[in-house]
């Protein structure tokens, strides 16, 4: 039977320097007083069989049990143990059976967890557990008797004295395997039972499948059956194609020949306007100045019109004036005859009054009565100068329109000679240039049809515009009106809310807090 014959520890808890502990043949004791490690040795042996509890290390996590270093020796990084098996008797597993010594070595750095060498290879942790199971020990082996631990093996249950018997035996490690495969045994049926749900569940997408295949199938037979249509729709129009190309190539040379015809005709024709645009400016230079000296002449003629009007209407106001005053002088002298006469039939009254006798009161009366002719008699005196002077003004007056009258009339009868030498220039130019002065005329009408085209559009977006600015007149009422209710709203809102603040104030519930809406 395989035995432990050495046990190597460094840095593990208090031993922090490297240190090795022969175990012999027999019994081997370590004395030593309280506090001098003999409890971290069983707690090495237990630590590199496997244990994983840091509670039965006396520590509250694995990294406790690497060294912490004190006043005088700095802390530790990392701890080992080894524990050397004898192995010459050949009693150890067969997985580690080809050595006479076996070395477990277990490894830890703080903050990196714990590695299992064996022969220094590497290791799980199981096969650790598993190496000491067969060898009736563990790291929670009766075998390991820490303080305390005797009475709990006499106060233990019936299945802890079980396990300690089955220790005894040997047959831990069976105990161990035997739940190692219950395990298994549970995973595998777990995992069938898994497979028969995945298989139920690969029958149904079989049965998709099949079904997705034959519609596939289908499809393949369809798209056979189209693809020899479409080919041979696709032979027909290619046919058709070149049938129509045939044609298309045929109109085309005749085409092409009446195209070099028209290229010809169009050629000489582009020739024919060159030379008729070279000499077209000339002659539109020569109808602009004739175009400018007709206007010129008829503005002149309307001139002399329109002044020989005024002079008309003047002679004629003249002519009135003068009859006016023919009358009223007539008229004057007439009053002064009558007034001549009453005199002197007055007078005769006086001298015929003056010989009956003394008629004084009738005197008066006739004295009376030539007094106020006399005055009627001044009166007729100054109207009679006034019409004479306003006689001798028309008639200076005639005298100028008269003279005026004559020199306009020398001037009609200039400008009615130069008009007619004028409309001979004119005839002569048309005589000379028809051809030429008719197709100028067709363009200028070609230009006026476009300028009054051009008119018409100008028009009709003016038209547009005014209508748009009618349209955003009425958009501009609109929003004005719709501020203006806005406003009158917001003055409403605001007078509800000052009335609902007051009577807020005064103590009253609002009644949008009795108000409730359904769901």
């Amino acid at each position: 039977m395989a035995h432990f014959s050495r046990l190597r520890l460094t840095g593990f808890k208090s031993f922090v320097d490297k240190t090795e502990l022969e175990i012999g043949s027999g019994m081997t004791g370590v004395v030593g007083p309280n506090g001098c490690g003999k409890s971290n040795l069983v707690e090495a042996l237990s630590w590199v069989m496997g244990e994983t509890s840091a509670k039965r290390l006396r520590g509250s996590g694995m990294d406790d049990v690497i060294f912490n270093g004190t006043s005088t020796r700095p802390m530790r990084n990392s701890a080992e143990v080894s524990l050397v098996i004898n192995n010459q008797d050949r009693a150890a597993p067969t997985l580690f059976n080809n050595t006479d010594e076996i070395e477990v070595v277990r490894r830890i750095e703080r903050d990196m967890g714990s590695s299992y060498y064996v022969n220094g290879k590497p290791v799980r942790a199981r096969d650790v557990q598993m190496l000491f199971a067969d060898m009736a020990i563990g790291a929670h082996s009766t075998a390991i008797v820490s303080q305390g631990r005797i009475a709990a093996i006499i106060n233990a249950k019936p299945s802890e004295r079980r396990q300690i018997l089955e220790e005894s035996a040997g047959v831990s490690g069976l105990y161990v395997r035997r739940h190692e495969a219950e395990l298994r045994l549970r995973a595998a049926d777990n995992n069938l039972a898994r497979l028969q749900d995945v298989m139920a569940g690969l029958e149904q997408q079989l049965d998709a499948l099949k079904r997705q295949s034959r519609q596939a199938r289908r499809y393949k037979d369809i798209s056979e059956s189209i693809r020899t249509l479409e080919t041979m729709l696709a032979l027909a129009e290619w046919n058709l194609a070149q049938t129509a190309m045939a044609t298309a190539t045929a109109t085309m040379g005749s085409t092409e020949y009446l195209v070099a015809e028209h290229m010809t005709t169009v050629a000489q024709l582009t020739r024919t306007h060159l030379t008729q645009s070279e000499e077209v400016p000339p002659l539109r230079e020569k109808q602009a100045e004739t175009a400018a000296a007709w206007q010129v002449q008829n503005f002149e003629l309307k001139r002399i019109d329109d002044e020989d009007a005024r002079i008309t209407g003047e002679l004629n106001e003249a002519k009135q004036g003068t009859q006016q005053s023919t009358a009223d002088i007539a008229h004057e002298q007439q009053i002064l005859d009558e007034t001549a006469s009453t005199i002197d039939r007055i007078e005769t009254e006086q001298r015929e009054l003056e010989a009956r006798g003394d008629h004084t009161s009738a005197l008066e009366t006739l004295r009376a009565t030539r007094m106020e002719q006399d005055e009627i008699l001044k009166t007729a005196e100054v109207n009679y100068q006034t019409a004479v002077e306003e006689s001798a003004t028309l008639r200076a007056s005639r005298s100028s329109l008269q003279s005026q009258l004559n020199r306009d009339e020398q001037q009609l009868t200039h400008l009615a000679r130069r008009i007619e030498e004028l409309n001979a220039q004119i005839a002569n130019l048309n005589n000379s240039q028809t051809i030429n002065t008719d197709e100028l005329s067709a363009s200028i009408e070609t230009l006026e049809q476009t300028l009054q085209t051009a008119r018409e559009g100008e028009q009709s977006r003016r038209d547009a515009t005014e209508e748009l600015q009618q349209s955003l007149e009425t958009a501009r009422h609109d929003a004005e009106a719709a501020r203006g209710a806005l406003q009158k709203i917001k003055s409403e809102i605001s007078a509800l809310e000052s009335v609902l603040a007051a009577e807020t104030q005064k103590g009253f519930r609002p009644i949008l807090d009795d108000i409730r809406a359904d769901d």
